[in-house]
């Protein structure tokens, strides 16, 4: 299957480009740690900016590596064999997978250490509910990057232009990750917040491919 072909490949190139994953996890990582640090003796203020520290620094630490998810094969010609093969499809498919898989799922492992870090005593129950709106949220934003990045390819400053596209399209995963974060700590599960991200995962789902698939066989 071609998808599975190009999942393998693009997990081996992400693979052999560690300093990108280092890069993601200690930005991330050095974030948290300097708000705890800096609070450390005052958790009651720690747990009142837990939730709008994590998504900001979550959406700052996928950015940084943004350029990973077309740039070696724009600038290998990779990219241009696909297009002209017409295997774009499966190939952006592959894309958002592999970089999520990479690059968001570390960060989503990393939401244990930095509740302890915060100074929250949490169960396994309320790990997971807030595993689940972390799992949307990335859903979303690295599809918005797969369509931002579509967008710029091949620009002189593209890379600069990119963050600028990704802001306000990721406000929503911001601000309504950080609601459902805040009730869940408070002891809510807020249904309406975990149904508004599943749809604009959705709705990124489809307009994302859709359109990256038309810039792309311009481009």
């Amino acid at each position: 299957m071609i998808f599975l072909t190009f999942l393998r490949r693009d997990l081996l190139v992400f693979r052999r480009s560690g300093g990108d994953l280092f890069l993601l996890v200690g930005f991330f990582l050095l974030g948290v740690s300097l708000f705890a640090i800096i609070f450390g003796g005052d958790f009651d203020l720690l747990g009142r900016l837990f939730s709008g520290i994590f998504w900001i620094l979550v959406l700052l630490s996928v950015i940084l590596v943004q350029d990973r998810i077309f740039g070696l094969d724009y600038r290998s010609g990779f990219l241009f064999d696909i297009i002209v093969r017409d295997l774009l499809f499966s190939y952006l498919c592959s894309k958002v997978v592999s970089f999520y898989l990479v690059f968001c799922f570390p960060l989503i492992l990393a939401l244990p250490l930095v509740l302890v870090l915060f100074g929250f005593s949490f169960d396994i129950f309320i790990l997971f509910e807030l595993w689940s709106f972390i799992i949307l949220g990335l859903g979303s934003l690295c599809l918005l990057i797969l369509l931002g990045s579509s967008l710029v390819l091949g620009l002189r400053l593209g890379h600069l232009l990119l963050p600028l596209l990704i802001f306000p399209l990721g406000l929503p995963v911001l601000l309504f990750g950080y609601v459902g974060f805040e009730g869940l700590l408070g002891g809510e599960f807020i249904l309406s917040v975990f149904l508004f991200l599943v749809g604009y995962l959705l709705l990124n789902l489809v307009l994302g491919l859709y359109f990256s698939f038309l810039l792309l066989r311009r481009a």
